[in-house]
């Protein structure tokens, strides 16, 4: 399976597409650890299911965000969990998914995307929203 997409750069002097085959995402003990320094978009397969969503190197500037965004080959057979952690940080509550509950995986691909934000105050959210089934 490959998948293409474009870089996301709009520039009249810079275009570009990148091709890559799927990754295997591996899971430990249920966390998928999500390095934003490699990158916001990521695809790949999922080993087994997520519990917990951990992401590491997020710039966490008061007032800014951050959305991160894994293009899945999925499976019914896994799952996605509330649970996440932001630099180390377990969030309180979890994910805020929209509609209110973990999307539910399929066989097709998925979407799943999440914004992380740090309020004024210095509360770190993370929001979910997802596209999933898409065949």
């Amino acid at each position: 399976f490959f998948f293409q997409a474009e870089d996301g750069i709009r520039d009249d002097l810079v275009t570009g597409v990148q091709t890559c085959a799927l990754p295997i995402f591996l899971i430990s003990a249920g966390t998928l650890t999500i390095d934003t320094s490699q990158g916001t978009v990521f695809c790949g397969y999922l080993s087994s299911s997520v519990t917990t969503w951990a992401f590491t190197n997020v710039p966490t500037t008061n007032g800014k965000l951050i959305t991160v965004t894994l293009i899945l080959q999925g499976s019914s057979t896994n799952t996605y969990g509330d649970a996440c952690s932001v630099n180390g940080s377990s969030i309180s509550n979890g994910i805020k998914w929209s509609g209110g509950s973990a999307p539910t995986a399929t066989n097709n691909i998925d979407i799943i995307s999440f914004t992380i934000m740090k309020d004024n105050s210095g509360t770190i959210y993370v929001i979910g929203s997802s596209t999933t089934n898409i065949s």
